[in-house]
């Protein structure tokens, strides 16, 4: 067995409930994902007589509006005990696929689709994230990619569980299934995952307490240290706020490599089809390389985890846009079908590492004590541009601007974020010293 293998499976089998948890929450986030809802688009237009801009303007919408509410929602995972804020966001959940089913209005099924992309696409994901960064020192990197792991396993499955109760039994009830599903079996299996978490906070809690903690890990299966595999006290380094972040000059540096694959990866898969005919591709051809679009994201995940914890999140992330940028470059170059394969390849690695490389970014840059409010912020904004994303690059095609010229346009942002993100590692904080130990 590899040493990459033997090395995350010795961790699983030491943490197995808390990775296991922060790896289901991104499995199920699939429900509220716009791969998963967009395949209930045609029968949603047909019950309420949309047409695809109607639809997509209320999607876009409901969106934006989830996007600016886990600017606060988000921040309580750092004050509310985790398994009753994700008792909440799951109830949530539940309110939404059973709202996007019953729906006799356009309000309420806005109301669920806010819902379903909210908790969904939005906190489910965060609290993974956040858990994994918060919990796991020594192994943050490695706790990150395995949680990530869970939504290329959501791409995989549950685009044919939805095409199969659809068919089996039409796309409302299918909404009610899901929701008795997350009810009955996901809320349980979650709780059961959080069972002993308890001990987990009080040696968490008493890490920060300690701001002088030495820079060493106690033995003994039983030890605080242990119990949260900190390598360090969490406490011993500046545990930065929100407020502080939003003035920091690295993070506004950092914040064009954070936004930018959220926004090209929609962009382009939304426009997909237009992007096939401009190349003159088979569209059963193109739809065929989201395979290996799932199959390099856990690889590249579970790798950028191990080059975390070697190397530090801070030297990579500057090389986070690289393979995107290389997947545009690949599809502007030639027309040639085999291409397809290589820029999906390009976006599943920079998609696999995304996850890990951000979070593990923020937790050494800022600290932990409040990284679920830092990590609301840049979710809301990374929401937000996934919702812009389709609409803006729908204008420049109506422009007659080429899908060839967009991804030309974007290897030119994807070098000049890098330079950016290659900055902010470098430069001190904004209006105060560095005093982290």
């Amino acid at each position: 067995m590899p040493p990459t293998l033997r090395a995350y499976l010795r961790f699983l089998l030491e943490q197995p409930r808390l990775l296991t948890f922060g790896f289901a929450l991104t499995l199920f986030s699939s429900f509220g994902q716009t791969y998963f809802i967009a395949l209930f688009n045609d029968d949603i237009r047909a019950d309420f007589d949309l047409s695809h801009g109607e639809f997509g303007l209320v999607y876009s919408l409901a969106t934006l509006a989830s996007g600016l509410s886990i600017i606060w929602i988000g921040g309580m995972v750092d004050r509310f005990d985790l398994r009753s804020f994700t008792l909440i966001t799951m109830s949530g959940m539940v309110a939404g696929s059973f709202l996007l089913g019953f729906s006799p209005t356009l309000l309420t099924l806005a109301l669920g689709i806010y819902l379903l992309r909210l908790c969904g696409q939005g906190l489910y994901g965060h609290i993974s994230m956040t858990s994994m960064a918060r919990y796991f020192d020594r192994n943050r990197g490695k706790s990150i990619s395995i949680a990530s792991a869970g939504y290329p396993a959501g791409e995989a499955v549950f685009p044919l569980l939805g095409v199969a109760l659809i068919a089996a039994f039409g796309w409302r009830n299918s909404w009610f299934i899901l929701a008795a599903g997350i009810a009955l079996v996901v809320m349980p299996l979650i709780m059961f995952l959080l069972r002993g978490h308890s001990e987990r906070v009080r040696a968490y809690h008493e890490a920060l307490r300690n701001r002088h903690a030495p820079d060493s890990e106690s033995p003994g299966p039983a030890s605080p240290t242990s119990r949260t595999d900190s390598m360090r006290s969490p406490g011993s380094m500046r545990q930065w706020r929100r407020r502080e972040v939003i003035r920091d000059r690295r993070f506004h540096l950092l914040l064009p490599a954070v936004l930018g694959p959220a926004f090209m990866v929609t962009g382009m898969f939304f426009h997909q089809l237009r992007l096939v005919e401009e190349r003159g591709w088979e569209v059963q051809t193109f739809a065929a390389g989201f395979i290996v679009f799932a199959a390099v994201q856990v690889p590249a995940g579970l790798l950028t985890g191990i080059l975390i914890d070697r190397v530090g999140s801070l030297r990579l992330v500057p090389l986070l846009l690289m393979p995107i940028m290389l997947g545009m470059l690949t599809i502007t170059i030639t027309p040639h079908p085999l291409a397809i394969p290589v820029f999906f390849m390009f976006f599943g690695l920079t998609s696999g590492a995304v996850g890990p490389i951000l979070t593990a970014t923020w937790a050494e840059m800022y600290g932990v004590e409040h990284l679920g409010s830092i990590r609301a912020l840049t979710t809301a904004f990374m929401v937000i541009s996934t919702s812009l994303s389709p609409v803006l690059l729908g204008v420049m095609l109506d422009q007659a601007i080429t899908m060839t010229t967009i991804a030309q346009l974007f290897v030119v942002y994807c070098l000049a974020a890098s330079v950016c993100a290659g900055i902010a590692t470098r430069v001190s904080p904004t209006g105060m010293r560095d005093r982290r130990n």
